[in-house]
């Protein structure tokens, strides 16, 4: 019996588990994805390759700030953004301008 149990309580716990991934809104997968960014190559061609360079510029701690262009189905763009370090081609910070409309991935 204590077996069975022990079954019903993981079972349970897994669809508990599952069930929170399942209400992570679009754009929230959208943050969450482009937050995977940090650490990673700027070079990598997964990156930004739906995506269109809208502008460079050099920050004043030194690293190079990268805005690209990505539309998501709708008339209006996100703008994805990468702070990278020059030397390393490293991702150090991301950012976005847009909102839940314009910024998202389905789940």
């Amino acid at each position: 019996m204590r077996r069975n149990e022990a079954i019903v309580w993981v079972v349970g716990l897994l669809m508990i588990a599952v069930s929170g991934c399942a209400n992570i809104t679009p754009h929230e997968n959208f943050k969450s994805n482009l937050e995977c960014s940090v650490g990673r190559n700027m070079d990598e061609p997964f990156l930004t390759k739906n995506d269109t360079l809208v502008s460079t510029r050099q920050l004043s701690n030194g690293d190079i700030e990268y805005r690209y262009q990505h539309f998501y189905g709708k008339k209006h763009p996100c703008i994805h953004i990468y702070e990278v370090n020059p030397e390393t081609r490293i991702i150090q910070k991301v950012g976005f301008e847009g909102n839940e409309n314009t910024c998202y991935i389905t789940p």
